[in-house]
């Protein structure tokens, strides 16, 4: 099981505005929970407008992995 960092991975401008999201990794729902509650805990951390739409397509990435682990 991973455990989740208290501040999610950075990663650079060019790739954000390409689409490419971080990975993350969840092989259960649980850790994807983890890894939910660290993002949404670096959300509230955060003021700067790009790294919250950062953590945001994060959230959205971790939240359809969950919901595919959770159909499967």
């Amino acid at each position: 099981m991973s455990t989740p960092p208290s501040r999610p991975p950075s990663t650079t401008r060019s790739a954000f505005v390409m689409g490419v999201r971080r990975a993350y990794p969840c092989p259960t729902v649980e850790d994807c929970d983890k890894w939910l509650r660290a993002l949404s805990e670096a959300l509230r951390g955060t003021t700067d407008e790009v790294e919250r739409a950062r953590i945001r397509a994060d959230i959205d990435a971790v939240l359809e992995r969950r919901l595919r682990l959770k159909v499967a």
